[in-house]
């Protein structure tokens, strides 16, 4: 009796275990892709045909230098900021003729840029296999410049430039292990200086006037 009793339990227990076996475990609903995304920072050191870069004319030629950071907030969107100078690589001889004896400054047209980028399509560019990811892809951005421009009459002394408000496109990809590639094109307004005369007083004034401003640019950067 204690033997049927026995096996009866044990036939019965043995479809629940198997049962239990088989059955998958709920989905965490509470995890979605907010979860599964992080911050995500970017450091760039990079120089490519972008500001601070100058050749020929009076300037002779000048290799631009970036220093950047980049950090995502939200998926698909990151802020940014730069800060660049061109590095005098050679001077030009017409410097020379027009201020005898006098050295050009070593740094060319310094400055700093911010911006927010959106990375857009990220989900499409994934499913066709594209370079997708934070901080990786095709973005629009505005973007803010401000540069300063070397003084010829106040030498080792640079000047307020000018300042610009541009909507931007641009492509960023990842090149090898630690490369980064970033190209774009964009417009705005600025606030650019002029020289005008007056005709009364035989005086030259600045003036700045909202004005039109573009950007283009290739840069290649080391990162992390």
């Amino acid at each position: 009796m204690h033997r049927f009793a026995w096996l009866l339990a044990a036939g019965l227990a043995a479809p629940l275990g198997v049962g239990a076996q088989t059955v998958p475990a709920a989905p965490d609903t509470t995890t979605g892709r907010s979860a599964a995304w992080q911050h995500r920072t970017l450091l760039k050191l990079g120089t490519g045909l972008t500001r601070g870069f100058e050749l020929g004319g009076f300037s002779g030629l000048s290799v631009p230098v970036v220093l950047g950071v980049e950090r995502s907030i939200t998926p698909g969107w990151s802020v940014y900021a730069n800060g660049f100078t061109g590095v005098r690589v050679y001077q030009a001889e017409r410097f020379q003729q027009m201020y005898p004896g006098r050295r050009r400054n070593l740094l060319r047209s310094p400055g700093f840029d911010l911006g927010v980028r959106w990375y857009y399509n990220q989900t499409k560019r994934q499913a066709k296999g594209k370079p997708s990811g934070p901080l990786i892809g095709n973005y629009v951005a505005l973007h803010s410049p401000t540069q300063f421009w070397y003084s010829a009459y106040r030498p080792n002394r640079f000047v307020y430039g000018y300042s610009a408000l541009m909507l931007v496109w641009g492509l960023q990809r990842r090149v090898g292990g630690h490369g980064l590639l970033d190209a774009y094109v964009g417009a705005g307004v600025s606030n650019p200086r002029y020289f005008r005369y007056d005709d009364q007083t035989g005086a030259i004034r600045q003036v700045r006037q909202l004005g039109i401003a573009t950007e283009l640019g290739v840069k290649f950067s080391l990162i992390p």
